[in-house]
């Protein structure tokens, strides 16, 4: 479902989110008084699962200008409880009047979980929703297990969370957080209904409050948090570092590598995107991100884990593609230049680093490059030969040879 602002689509809700589908050939029906997706072999993949005898025939699925897909017994304009909601089970985006909360009767939970990366939109590591511990706050956790940021309780007397104050009542939105022994939950909405806004967990970690801008034509930041893109659990990945000097997004410094006629590594991440460069930006916003490779026939793949399974194949072998490994821009001109002069000392450090792994380890060799943004830890020794030989072997001798005389 798609939240429509002066002709700008954003998808705001999404039914079979695990089980994505062909938009050619599925298909949305009411059977048995549910609303269910069809695949493409007329197989259900997703359903609202109620154990009504409503009549098919006397159910009517209404999206209302609220943005809330329902499902009603009787005609369009019965305002009576529908039978099924989309408010009730949100995904990544939060339209004014739905809830965040749980139900103590039902055991009915309403929270949002990001996208997996900005074009996959089944469920990403990132989730914000009332804690049920009692301590009437509401939490953002990373991979539903680590909690790395909270509002602090909720305040009756002032109306706000104690540490998000700037959540509260004011002229434009109207905040407002219910709980009793059988419920708890936290709505808003504005006072003006013309006006369009939304929340949203987001990829990047944080859930963001946005207002569509009809002058600009786009959607204006409002509220986040955390607010500090680095106190987001894993920002920058395995081994990273967020440089908060450099911005708050990290990854824009990194720059791509090419590296030629290579067999794909293992553990890849398949994404429905239509072009190289589409492709690039998608791995260069995910801070998890350490390679992507794309052609025409087996589209975008991108890697989150460490780089395993890779061959650079012979030249005249066709099974080879090209495989974009992710460094720093910095990196990336030292390797390109071959000297790496500019920085001795700490090329003389990553040196002794590798000759140590050489002699612990034989061909386990590691090499830690600092991102100026997001520090990754990438083997490319071990992974590529020839990038090894040419650039970093003669080095190596020489020094464990000045070491030796030593």
């Amino acid at each position: 479902m798609v939240l429509e602002a002066s002709h700008e689509r954003t998808v705001v809700w999404e039914a079979n989110r695990e089980i994505p589908v062909s938009e050619r050939f599925s298909a949305l029906r009411i059977v048995d008084g549910n609303l269910v997706v069809f695949n493409e072999s007329k197989t259900p993949v997703w359903s609202t699962n109620l154990n009504s005898t409503t009549n098919s025939g006397s159910v009517q699925a209404v999206l209302l200008d609220s943005g809330n897909l329902v499902l009603r017994a009787g005609s369009s304009n019965n305002t009576s409880e529908p039978l099924w909601q989309s408010f009730d089970h949100p995904t990544h985006t939060w339209l004014p009047g739905g809830k965040l909360g749980f139900n103590n009767i039902t055991k009915q939970t309403q929270f949002l979980t990001s996208w997996k990366n900005s074009e996959d939109p089944s469920s990403g590591l990132f989730s914000v929703g009332i804690n049920q511990d009692g301590s009437n706050s509401y939490s953002i956790w990373w991979n539903r297990t680590i909690q790395y940021w909270t509002s602090g309780s909720w305040d009756a007397s002032s109306r706000t969370f104690r540490l998000d104050p700037d959540l509260r009542l004011n002229s434009i939105y109207n905040f407002r957080y219910v709980t009793n022994e059988n419920i708890s939950y936290f709505t808003y909405s504005p006072y003006d209904p013309k006006l369009v806004y939304r929340c949203l967990m987001s990829v990047t970690g944080q859930v963001q409050l946005l207002s569509w801008m009809e002058n600009t034509r786009q959607w204006n930041l409002f509220w986040s948090q955390p607010r500090r893109q680095c106190e987001v659990h894993a920002t920058c990945g395995h081994s990273g570092v967020a440089m908060m000097h450099q911005g708050p997004s990290c990854g824009t410094e990194d720059r791509f590598l090419e590296m030629h006629n290579m067999l794909m590594p293992e553990n890849k991440q398949a994404l429905e995107v239509r072009s190289v460069e589409k492709c690039g930006s998608v791995c260069l916003s995910n801070c998890s991100c350490t390679a992507y490779a794309y052609d025409s026939s087996t589209g975008c793949s991108i890697w989150t884990q460490d780089i395993l399974g890779v061959e650079q194949l012979a030249e005249d072998d066709s099974h080879g593609r090209m495989l974009y490994i992710r460094l720093a821009a910095s990196e990336l001109m030292y390797l390109k230049s071959g000297k790496g002069r500019a920085d001795k000392r700490s090329l003389k450090i990553a040196l002794v680093s590798a000759a140590a792994g050489l002699f612990a380890q034989k061909q386990d060799i590691r090499l830690s490059f600092r991102g100026i943004a997001c520090h990754h830890d990438v083997g490319l020794a071990a992974i590529f030969p020839a990038l090894f030989f040419t650039f970093l072997l003669p080095y190596m001798l020489q020094l464990v040879t000045i070491l030796v005389m030593k």
